[in-house]
């Protein structure tokens, strides 16, 4: 089973109706965007291309110039979804910054090189 973060959105079938911004709106939906995503499984929005295009135009009054990153609690602009490895799949999706991404990635690294150097 592919597990897949928030935001991922494929081309959806008939018979959904877009559930978007436009509450008039009443068009068959042409996208399945992931939505919220935890241990119990996630949710899905269905839109159509005009809501589509709606999401993917963000106000600027409305965008985060910065956020904080979920590890190491510093304001920054540039980050990222990222589960924790050792909560695996069903884990929460933190906001993480390059620089946690980075020595996250660098520590499993390490692990496995460790794990696959030692006999068992």
């Amino acid at each position: 089973m592919t597990m897949y973060l928030p935001g991922h959105t494929v081309k959806c079938g008939d018979g959904y109706t877009c559930e978007g911004w436009n509450c008039e709106c009443s068009n068959p939906a042409t996208y399945r965007i992931q939505g919220e995503t935890d241990s119990f499984g996630c949710e899905y929005i269905y839109l159509c291309d005009g809501c589509k295009k709606i999401m993917d135009t963000p106000d600027p009054d409305t965008v985060p110039e910065s956020t904080i990153c979920d590890w190491c609690k510093k304001e920054v602009t540039v980050w990222s979804h990222m589960r924790d490895f050792d909560e695996g799949t069903s884990g929460p999706v933190y906001h993480v910054c390059s620089a946690c991404r980075a020595k996250e990635n660098r520590r499993a690294e390490e692990e496995l090189a460790f794990l696959q150097s030692t006999d068992w």
